[in-house]
């Protein structure tokens, strides 16, 4: 029988069978299947799709915020700030969310067009999930530095 891990609440747990996981895991929580070092989000695995109530309507998509440019998320910040909005996450903790949430492909793109936008804690959060998944591209330490 197939067992799963999940990443929730900051933490690798598991594994589980797929009938342990019903109630425990959302559309969006990152699944990897024991064995395997690929995450993914469980709405993504046809065996997990009936552990989803078919009443509740997916999450909106996380990606569009992520892809926003750096100054748009600040901007965007301040003003929920402004709006004394006690929703708003801190940047760091928000950017953790936002990295887990984000498929592989945007996490490439932020690497590609935005990461020189980013500052060093953040380009350390975005390198962290991408090394997490296996997705940091293997660069010669040099330039790697050049990258933090």
């Amino acid at each position: 029988m197939k067992q799963w891990y999940i990443y929730k609440d900051d933490e690798v747990q598991g594994p589980f069978t797929a009938e342990e996981l019903e109630g425990q895991i959302s559309r969006t929580t990152q699944v990897c299947p024991t064995g395997s070092e690929d995450w993914v989000k469980a709405e993504e695995i046809e065996k997990l799709k009936p552990l989803f109530s078919e009443n509740k309507p997916a999450a909106p998509p996380k990606s569009e915020k992520f892809s926003e440019s750096k100054t748009e998320q600040k901007k965007n910040r301040q003003d929920s700030s402004q709006e004394n909005n006690p929703s708003v996450l801190p940047t760091l903790k928000n950017l953790h969310l936002i990295t887990r949430q984000a498929s592989n492909d945007d996490l490439k793109r932020e690497l590609e067009e935005f990461w020189e936008e980013y500052d060093r804690s953040e380009q350390r959060i975005i390198r962290n999930e991408m090394t997490n998944r296996g997705i940091w591209p293997e660069k010669e330490e040099s330039e790697e530095q050049s990258v933090l």
